[in-house]
């Protein structure tokens, strides 16, 4: 039922991927990969309590599923608990130093906080690791364009849109949960000559 399940949620049939996860589920209560494609898709539908439940039955069971932790950080970040998301991501990167997602969800929440610097070693560490994330190049883009540092910012906007060109939509930026500072510093950013 599972990889029926997965199927599913990559065809972005989420209802017949649930079903199939809730019988996976029901035949093997501890398979932690169906919690696990419940609590993504639950998070795709910005299901927030129900992804929650989701990725902590992940960790109950598997304290050492290092995504899982990931994926709780954005739910928590999601709900405005940066708190509760930076301990997660953290969390992620003592079972995952490469964790790439977590390093760059780290670099949000310093951006939202105010603290460009570290936020800009965040999004330098991640795309290290992973160079291919449209949001993490044109976050890091938004953070050296209010620095200043536009040649800089250009180059790395244009690479962000060369790999996906829908991040130049404030609308899809918003349902990637950007918080408030990197919308608007994308929007100058954007609406810059």
């Amino acid at each position: 039922y599972f990889n029926r399940g997965l199927t599913y949620s990559q065809q972005k049939k989420c209802a017949l991927a649930l079903s199939d996860c809730n019988k996976a589920i029901e035949i093997n209560p501890k398979y932690t990969q169906a919690y696990y494609l419940r609590g993504l898709i639950y998070s795709q539908q910005k299901k927030w309590d129900l992804a929650l439940a989701n990725f902590n039955k992940v960790i109950e069971i598997n304290p050492k599923f290092s995504d899982a932790y990931t994926y709780r950080g954005i739910v928590y970040y999601a709900q405005g608990n940066y708190s509760a998301a930076m301990s997660d991501y953290k969390q992620a990167l003592l079972i995952n130093q490469k964790d790439w997602l977590a390093i760059a969800n780290i670099g949000a929440i310093k951006y939202e906080q105010g603290e460009i610097e570290t936020a800009i070693k965040q999004w330098q560490k991640s795309l290290a690791i992973n160079n291919k994330s449209a949001y993490v190049n044109l976050a890091l883009a938004v953070a050296l364009y209010s620095k200043g540092e536009q040649e800089q910012a250009y180059k790395l906007a244009e690479t962000a849109l060369k790999i996906d060109n829908k991040i130049a939509d404030v609308k899809v930026l918003k349902k990637n949960l950007w918080g408030e500072r990197l919308m608007s510093g994308s929007q100058r950013l954007f609406s810059s000559p």
